[in-house]
């Protein structure tokens, strides 16, 4: 854990893209509500469709809680005042502004200007558009997700305002890079967001191992999750039930995670890590399922054998009862009748022996680091 803390802390980090959807956000938000403890949804496309969903609901049931017409003069002389202050502080702002963008511009190096000026303008494009895309079904659908995942307790949201784009994408690396470089939380970082990290960390004059390998095993565990079948169409909702079911279980994934990511030698945000973490996956994670698969199986397959014999067994025992109950109808001599009793005493010590096998069994199996990924595996593929 970051500088001794007990809880496992993410930052989920999503660059604004070409294509307006919170795609990349849920799927991570998910991965982060399975895995950690906390979460902080850094993502300024995100900030801003979550804001203005909730500006455009605020004023729905304002609206809706007013009772008599609103001052149609009064509203229009507020608006025209606003626009008046606005037209003789706008030019000083934004010269203000614009000189601050490019003084911070210029401590980038150049590759990262490109990336950085990119992404400002796609965040520039949403803002154009926010109007058009807040009402689209499936967008709005995607922010209830957050939504969700906020009500939960586990999620915020970090706010960028109704910021100036520049100003959004300036704050959104700079936080984004703070976090990773002072390792107070674990990043887990879209593909954009982390080529534009790992490109800013090998640009630092003295580049330090620590943020690329207490990142390596929360994405090993995304890659994981997301090789799941129903992952992607999982909801919140689903999420979260995994998660309370299988909490027990987590802390021993994390420190099979931890294990395994020791063996890839790549950063999260190099090229080279979706490559050598498959590799970890097929040669020591697979492998490692499907032993507690087998275990399972086998448990399964000598509980089914046991139930079989003690059935056949009580038979009997039951047999001796009827004989003990002939017995004493027909006054036969008490010794018998101990004889029969005593004959079922060592049955039931036998039941209790094997039912406590079974239950160290199950716990043996469930010791295994990577029973967590197992179970969440197997209630997937049910739903």
């Amino acid at each position: 854990m970051p500088r001794g803390s007990s809880s496992l802390n993410l930052i989920i980090g999503t660059a604004p893209a070409e294509s307006f959807s919170l795609e990349h956000d849920l799927r991570l938000l998910k991965v982060a509500l399975l895995y950690g403890d906390r979460a902080l949804l850094c993502s300024p496309a995100a900030s801003q469709l979550f804001e203005m969903a909730g500006l455009k609901q605020s004023f729905a049931v304002e609206q809706g809680n007013r009772i008599e017409e609103p001052d149609a003069k009064g509203l229009a002389l507020v608006v025209v005042a606003a626009l008046v202050l606005a037209y003789f502080s706008i030019g000083r702002d934004q010269r203000l502004h614009d000189l601050r963008h490019a003084e911070w511009l210029g401590r980038l190096p150049p590759e990262i200007i490109a990336a950085v000026e990119r992404l400002t303008s796609d965040l520039s494009r949403l803002h154009q558009e926010i109007d058009r895309l807040i009402e689209d079904p499936e967008l709005r659908a995607a922010i209830e997700e957050v939504s969700l995942a906020v009500r939960s307790g586990n999620v915020d949201v970090h706010s960028f305002g109704m910021a100036r784009p520049e100003e959004a994408v300036q704050a959104f690396v700079t936080r984004v890079t703070e976090a990773v470089v002072d390792g107070e939380s674990f990043p887990l970082l879209d593909a954009a967001t982390g080529d534009l990290i790992g490109r800013a960390l090998r640009d630092r004059q003295a580049p330090d191992p620590g943020p690329a390998h207490h990142a390596k095993h929360v994405h090993l565990a995304a890659h994981l999750f997301e090789r799941l079948p129903a992952f992607e169409d999982a909801t919140v909702a689903e999420i979260l039930d995994l998660r309370r079911e299988l909490d027990p279980h987590l802390v021993r994934f994390r420190a099979a995670m931890l294990g395994f990511a020791d063996k890839i030698a790549s950063a999260p945000w190099d090229r080279d890590f979706t490559r050598d973490a498959e590799r970890v996956i097929l040669h020591d994670v697979e492998p490692a399922i499907l032993s507690i698969q087998e275990a399972v199986h086998d448990n399964r397959v000598v509980a089914h054998l046991r139930r079989h014999t003690f059935q056949q067994d009580w038979k009997l025992a039951a047999s001796g009862t009827i004989a003990v109950g002939i017995a004493q109808w027909a006054h036969l001599p008490t010794v018998l009748i101990g004889g029969a009793l005593g004959a079922s005493l060592p049955l039931i010590r036998l039941v209790n022996g094997a039912m406590e096998a079974r239950r160290q069994e199950h716990r043996s199996i469930e010791r295994n680091g990577l029973f967590f990924y197992y179970r969440m595996r197997d209630e997937m593929r049910r739903r």
